[in-house]
């Protein structure tokens, strides 16, 4: 279940995101999604680790949760700045 909700999670940040921040060029907003199932892998993954001692679990826990909500957040609002700097001409 925790694989699962960290995927739900990103997925859900990067929809957020791109509502707010609309543009038209649709490989941003996929990236945008990308990064945050990432940034939610990535950060329940870690907090796993820390949490349990260096074992890898994937069950739900509530430290991995907001852990993965953070990461993803960071995750995204960094893509946000790197294609903000970047003017791409598609």
């Amino acid at each position: 279940m925790g694989l699962f909700s960290w995927m739900i999670i990103g997925l859900g940040v990067g929809r957020i995101t791109n509502y707010f921040f609309k543009q038209r060029n649709k490989i941003i907003r996929a990236g945008r999604v990308f990064a945050g199932v990432s940034g939610a892998l990535t950060g329940g993954f870690l907090s796993n680790i820390l949490f349990y001692g260096g074992t890898l679990n994937f069950s739900f826990a509530w430290q991995s949760f907001i852990v993965a909500i953070l990461s993803s957040i960071l995750v995204v609002l960094f893509s946000f700045v790197e294609t903000r700097q970047r003017k791409y001409s598609y």
